[in-house]
């Protein structure tokens, strides 16, 4: 049985964008400025993202490592 080689990229899920939107209206609800708020979330977000990347640059260099000759496919 074959099996159909699917898109395997990270994608942001619709969830992480309302959790990020409310996030800002809990920081203005809270007295902070809009602009501020969003901001700070947008930082922590970069950052985050950016830690994300590092994090899964060794693991990707390992998985380029295998010549392609020695994989088998069924």
């Amino acid at each position: 049985m074959g099996r159909r080689r699917g898109d395997h990229r990270c994608r942001l899920a619709l969830w992480t964008l309302v959790l990020l939107a409310d996030l800002v209206l809990l920081l203005t609800s809270a007295g902070l400025s809009v602009r501020a708020a969003l901001v700070a979330v947008m930082a922590v977000t970069a950052a985050g993202v950016a830690t994300w990347r590092l994090a899964r640059q060794p693991a990707l260099a390992r998985a380029d490592a295998t010549p392609r000759g020695t994989r088998r496919e069924a």
